[in-house]
């Protein structure tokens, strides 16, 4: 399976050792990452109520590609 953003770094000869989304409806909250061909799911969702607890998801994402 291509994903666009894959393809997209293939490409341009960018490699990372995964891809990172997220899924909102504003107010609910998913998160995913695609590495290798496995898709894994975050299995909480996640409400904005919890706005630390996002945003320390994205930090953590953000610290993954420290230093690529």
């Amino acid at each position: 399976m291509k994903l666009g953003a894959r393809m997209l770094n293939e490409r341009d000869n960018v490699f990372f050792p995964a891809i990172y989304g997220c899924v909102t409806t504003g107010s609910d909250w998913r998160f995913l990452k695609l590495e290798k061909q496995i898709v894994v799911i975050e299995p909480n969702l996640k409400f904005i109520i919890e706005l630390p607890i996002i945003l320390g998801m994205f930090q953590s994402i953000v610290n993954a590609f420290d230093g690529i």
